[in-house]
């Protein structure tokens, strides 16, 4: 026999509790949203199931004693003892959280936090014991009560035997009693649906009648049939694949209870975790730590950075020796190489790629308190939940999209009697949806509120010297409500807990610039605000324009660019003494990259210039440059402290020809430039 330490599951157990705990907070909402809905209730039973057993395998008591209880609770929900309140769902609702602090505790020092749960407890036992319980004349579909020892010796000798066997392996052994309806025919074929779907899982040890007994009964006779069934499923998982509507009742009881004296009963849950995770195995999914997908990204973009340099010297022997049958079959090598290299790439990203669901999940209850705190009743809508970004990205995003949404409630819906007034529903909404656009992702943020008065804005920025009255003059209502952009802008009249500190939508917009993303405001007065984020897939590795200035390659991110144009050196103007360029109906400032970064001055070569249109939000800027180089893959690299902050550069990257290359800040470069 083999023996299993239970620290070699901690970090399983602890990527199943953050699973486990973020399904128990989504169905405790759905069921404060929807009542007794059955199905929400059979998903919040089965959470709490789940982490009961996996908790008690790790021998973390105070967080299976909660759940046990919140087991019971919802038991008695769902077989209609008891119904759904507010005060219940205040009670599940605490003790989440009491879950989340001791998950907390678990991962900070890998012990659980200081909580007392008693109360917690001692609650949960309340509404269980003021249920409406059912007389004993009532029928009980699933009798959870552990087989009782007097009851398992009537069992034969070899039955016992292969139980504890199965019991000192980690299997989970169950009495199954399943009694048919009167009206239900052709009992023989359906207890033979019932034996199959259970063998797919575990195996039976024995079952009584014996199935060629059953073949020959006729259904009057028929009345039930009777099984020793050992598997790694739950009792609710197995009670749910014997139960259907031809079945007056099923008891599913566990004997395990009976062999804590068993050699071998001790590694029971150890062992029963390793068969989890075998049957994870099976279903073709594995967990990979984080880090480690973070080495194999790095170590792609190294392999793209090589393969650029390979390609690059291809080209330069092919162009020397042509005809050379070393260099054909060198150009036949980099060509294979660069589609190997771009499907492990692409593999590699999926890898990293989670659901925006993971996200998303974090903000009904975000929401819910808000709501309750600010009296206000406001509806949360998702849409593409399932979309899917870089895990990086996922969490980076986190805070300004919290940011976003606190204001939505607090500043952009309206309370429920105001709502009313103004012939809106009494009920805002909220709306937060996530979709791909060509190799970037936007997230949406709409709300139903008040929207933005321009004026309100101005008068606002004027009052903390952000502007002056002159310039609020010449604004368009546009430029007004981006001033929300601005540092210290507010336009709370008192500070809380929620907002109104000045410190907020110019950091949400610095951080998702600093993820080479951008951030649009839409605003109508009296019908709502609608903030539009776009976000780079990945962080890891980004496609870019190479262009020259000078000796220097210099690198701008594709998605900053917005078009690339030839114009004449006469078609410069100014404006305010700054050059501007006509393009598209629109006054465009124009920035030479020699002059930006203080480069020598080259001769002119060609009547036009190559220009390089970029953009941030609704920003535009025109950037001369000497030479198109065309596009490339980069891998994006720090400066370091050394050289630290530097005007215009965002970063490195190492080139085909193994020189580095500057990757423009456009973000920077954008605001460096005077409004017009």
């Amino acid at each position: 026999m083999y023996t299993l330490d239970v620290s070699d599951f901690m970090n399983a157990f602890l990527e199943e509790l953050d699973e486990q705990l973020t399904q128990m907070e989504r169905q405790i909402l759905e069921l404060e949203k929807n009542g007794d809905d059955d199905e929400t209730i059979q998903n919040l039973f089965r959470a709490a199931h789940t982490l009961k057993g996996s908790s008690a395998a790790m021998g973390f008591e105070e967080m299976k004693q909660l759940t046990h209880e919140m087991e019971q609770v919802m038991d008695e929900v769902r077989s209609h003892r008891l119904c759904v309140s507010p005060g219940m769902i205040q009670l599940l609702i605490r003790c989440f959280d009491g879950l989340k602090t001791l998950q907390e505790g678990l991962i900070s020092a890998e012990q659980q936090a200081p909580v007392n749960i008693t109360p917690l407890l001692e609650g949960l036992r309340q509404f269980v014991a003021g249920a409406n319980l059912s007389t004993e004349n009532e029928l009980v579909k699933n009798d959870n009560a552990p087989v009782r020892e007097d009851e398992f010796v009537k069992f034969d000798v070899e039955t016992r035997q292969k139980a504890i066997e199965g019991l000192q392996k980690g299997l989970h052994v169950y009495d199954i009693d399943a009694r048919f309806n009167a009206i239900t025919v052709m009992r023989g074929a359906r207890a033979y649906v019932v034996t199959n779907s259970l063998k797919g899982v575990g195996e039976i040890i024995t079952i009584s009648p014996r199935l060629d007994e059953i073949e020959d009964m006729e259904d009057g006779a028929l009345l039930s049939f009777r099984m020793v069934y050992q598997t790694i499923l739950d009792e609710s998982t197995v009670y749910n694949l014997v139960f259907t509507s031809d079945f007056e009742s099923v008891a599913v009881r566990s004997i395990d209870t009976l062999f804590d004296d068993v050699p071998g009963s001790a590694e029971k849950a150890d062992v029963s975790m390793a068969l989890s995770s075998t049957k994870r195995k099976k279903s073709h999914s594995v967990r990979v730590d984080v880090e480690q997908l973070e080495t194999l990204m790095n170590l792609v973009g190294e392999l793209v950075i090589d393969q650029a340099r390979i390609a690059r010297v291809q080209q330069t022997f092919s162009l020397r020796y042509k005809g050379d049958e070393q260099v054909r079959t060198l150009s036949d090598i980099s060509t294979h190489l660069s589609h190997i290299v771009s499907q492990l790439q692409e593999n590699v990203m999926m890898a990293r790629m989670l659901p925006i669901e993971s996200l998303f999940d974090r903000f009904p209850r975000i929401v819910r308190d808000l709501s309750q705190t600010l009296a206000k009743d406001v509806e949360l809508v998702f849409e593409g939940r399932e979309t899917r970004l870089d895990r990086t990205v996922i969490e980076e995003i986190a805070d300004p999209l919290i940011h976003l949404i606190r204001n939505a409630v607090d500043h952009g819906i309206e309370s429920p009697a105001k709502r009313v007034v103004l012939n809106k529903p009494a009920k805002g909404t909220l709306h937060l949806s996530a979709a791909h656009e060509d190799n970037r992702v936007a997230i949406t943020v709409k709300d139903d509120g008040a929207g933005i008065s321009a004026d309100k804005m101005k008068e606002s920025a004027i009052d903390k010297g952000l502007i002056t009255p002159a310039e609020a003059e010449r604004m368009s209502d546009f430029e007004a409500v981006n001033l929300i952009f601005r540092p210290g802008f507010s336009t709370a009249k008192t500070v809380s807990d929620i907002s109104g500190r000045g410190v907020g939508m110019d950091i949400v917009r610095n951080h998702i610039e600093k993820l080479n993303g951008t951030i649009e405001i839409q605003a109508e007065l009296g019908k709502g605000t609608t903030f539009r984020i776009k976000l780079p897939l990945t962080l890891a590795i980004i496609p870019a324009l190479l262009v020259g200035v000078g000796d220097q390659t210099l690198v701008v991110p594709m998605n900053s660019v917005q078009e690339i144009v030839r114009i004449r050196s006469e078609t410069i103007q100014s404006v305010k003494g700054n050059p501007v360029v006509f393009l598209r109906e629109r006054v465009m400032p124009i920035i030479h990259l020699r002059d930006y970064f203080h480069l020598p001055a080259g001769a002119a070569t060609s009547a036009y210039l190559q220009v390089v249109i970029v953009g941030v939000a609704q920003k535009r800027v025109a950037l001369v440059v000497d030479e198109l180089y065309g596009n490339q893959e980069i891998v994006k690299k720090s400066l370091g402290e050394r050289v630290g902050v530097t005007p215009g550069v965002a970063g490195v990257t190492i080139l085909g020809d193994g020189h580095v290359g500057l990757i423009l800040d456009i973000t920077n470069i954008c605001d460096s430039v005077v409004s017009l």
